[in-house]
């Protein structure tokens, strides 16, 4: 295993990813892991993929995708001056958006690429950020060097600013939080299967964020600490966008961003789907019925989307001045 650089086929983007070696002991199998979070430039080309999907559906020639093959994109941020007011620029990581949207992204690009994408678990990301150390010990100084926390800055600031971990990947702590995955669905109803984790104990309706942020304290931003939202909160989603798949107006559920794995193998779909899928049954309820009443589109990622990618993101509204 090697770093290696992944274009998003249909733009001129790349990201890099940086190999972590496995753990035995703690059943963690080597991966790959995005050097940087996504960054805004990054997701707004899988945003970018609402128009895409609703004219799709506009065509008479149009069929509903099978769920396996399906990916949900958001509905066009109301107000980007707004929604990403901290972000001085695209290289900033992307934030704002729910568990579900952050696990839609990883399919959407395990699509385009024929890769396995996905979240980390939670022991995945804790094996990233300790980069071979013990990682609880580290003092403010030390973490400085590495991380944006304490309101050192008023927001968000672009990837890479500070220095990497000694695997070279950056932005593990502070800046913006990352969704992690703790549980995922078995397949059978009502039931989710817990993946190996020392925090094995936590299913749904708990969703979990790592790692801190530009705001937090410095024992937010250690490996062991976790943010938690709830079911409940969800329902405090924001009426604009009118989209399950960006948060509403707590202030801490807009420093949550992402980054993707790679986990070893091809890319097998079905299997795939219990990292990209709602672990929570009622939930995954809620999204279909919001989907039903225009909230975000959905729709099938083939080579024929490459074509319509560059075209759609050219005439979405622009996100950062």
């Amino acid at each position: 295993m090697v770093p290696y650089s992944q274009n998003i086929p249909g733009t001129e983007i790349e990201f890099e990813m940086i190999p972590v070696p496995g753990d035995p002991y703690r059943k963690i199998q080597p991966f790959w892991i995005g050097k940087f979070e996504v960054t805004l430039r990054e997701y707004r080309e899988y945003a970018a993929m609402y128009s895409v999907f609703k004219a799709d559906r506009t065509r008479p020639d149009f069929t509903e995708p099978d769920r396996v093959d399906a990916v949900s994109a958001p509905t066009e941020v109301y107000n980007p001056q707004d929604r990403f007011a901290g972000a001085e620029s695209l290289q900033c990581p992307a934030y704002s958006m729910t568990l579900f949207a952050a696990k839609q992204y990883t399919k959407w690009l395990s699509l385009l690429t024929d890769r396995p994408y996905r979240l980390p678990l939670e022991s995945e990301w804790i094996k990233a950020c300790k980069a071979g150390g013990t990682g609880y010990f580290w003092k403010d100084d030390q973490l400085r060097k590495l991380a944006f926390f304490n309101l050192e800055t008023e927001g968000v600031q672009p990837v890479g600013s500070k220095a990497p971990n000694p695997l070279g990947i950056y932005d593990m702590q502070g800046n913006v939080s990352e969704w992690v995955i703790t549980s995922f669905p078995t397949g059978r109803p009502g039931r989710e299967e817990r993946p190996s984790t020392k925090h094995s104990e936590v299913l749904p309706p708990v969703w979990i964020a790592k790692g801190g942020n530009f705001a937090s304290r410095l024992e937010e931003c250690l490996p062991a600490h976790r943010f938690t939202i709830t079911e409940d909160e969800w329902d405090e989603e924001a009426t604009f966008p009118n989209s399950v798949t960006w948060l509403g107006s707590y202030s801490d559920r807009t420093k949550i961003g992402f980054r993707v794995v790679r986990q070893l193998g091809e890319l097998d779909k079905v299997e795939m789907s219990k990292f990209w899928d709602v672990a929570n049954p009622s939930y995954d309820e809620l999204i279909e019925f919001k989907l039903e009443s225009g909230r975000g589109a959905r729709g099938s990622v083939d080579k024929e989307t490459f074509g319509k990618m560059k075209d759609a993101s050219e005439n979405m509204q622009a996100w950062i001045d």
